[in-house]
């Protein structure tokens, strides 16, 4: 357990027992890493969508008290991640089709804006060689896996919103949650899936790169509705039903 210069309360620790509590500059950090641990946990698949986060399990897997873990799930609550459900806990978000649905019908506006800012911008400092290295680096024409295609896919995205130099659209489309999203779906997806979505990212790294931002933003926008049709098609397991 971190120990700070100055203690002012106590806590449960993994074992069981009480500990001093840092004081809030100490705490926030124990917090911040609590935080950052769960939600990488949460990107990379380790916590699935619907997954109930025990808290004991947590003290035990990351060293932190019952204080510190909750404050860390709280946050991460607000932050769209998880569900904090009365008498249950926390669980990591899972999306009824409804809400599916919706966020795919404002992604596929943000991010058309988002290729399109990417487009004008394309020969602005080192954009092109940061968005010509990302291409080398994923290769689209290699033969997908489920696991290497969502990697591919996130890394796609992320770039052009972030050569977009958009701040505020960067800020708004992480609240969207795509890795979540991703996660819920990616069992349903088959290798004509893949194959389609590659072709059309393609398509837009195309438009990217000659600087068309008509074409970029119109390739993502049709792109993006194409796939959110398509997760409309998906068997009711994959959903959370509405409460």
């Amino acid at each position: 357990m971190q120990t700070g210069p100055s203690l002012t309360e106590t806590e449960e620790t993994p074992d069981g027992a009480t500990d001093s509590v840092p004081a809030a500059g100490k705490r926030g950090e124990a917090v911040d890493m609590v935080v950052q641990q769960v939600r990488d946990a949460i990107v990379s698949g380790r916590y699935a969508p619907g997954q109930r986060l025990i808290t004991r399990e947590l003290m035990a897997d990351l060293g932190y008290g019952r204080g510190t873990i909750r404050e860390a799930l709280s946050r991460l609550a607000a932050d769209g991640l998880l569900d904090l459900v009365p008498n249950q806990g926390a669980a990591v978000r899972r999306f009824t089709r409804q809400e599916m649905q919706d966020l795919f019908r404002i992604r596929a506006v943000l991010e058309a804006l988002a290729a399109e800012l990417a487009a004008e911008r394309i020969d602005d400092r080192d954009n092109r060689r940061r968005f010509e290295a990302m291409l080398a680096q994923i290769d689209m024409n290699e033969a997908e896996s489920e696991a290497g295609f969502f990697g591919k896919n996130l890394t796609f995205h992320d770039t052009i919103l972030k050569i977009s130099g958009n701040t505020e659209l960067q800020g708004l489309l992480s609240r969207m949650q795509l890795p979540i999203i991703m996660l819920q779906v990616q069992h349903a997806m088959r290798t004509d899936q893949f194959q389609h979505s590659t072709r059309e990212h393609q398509q837009i790294a195309e438009a990217i790169l000659a600087g068309d931002t008509n074409g970029a933003r119109q390739s993502m926008s049709a792109h993006l509705r194409r796939s959110g049709a398509w997760v409309q098609t998906l068997p009711e397991k994959v959903f959370r039903h509405p409460r």
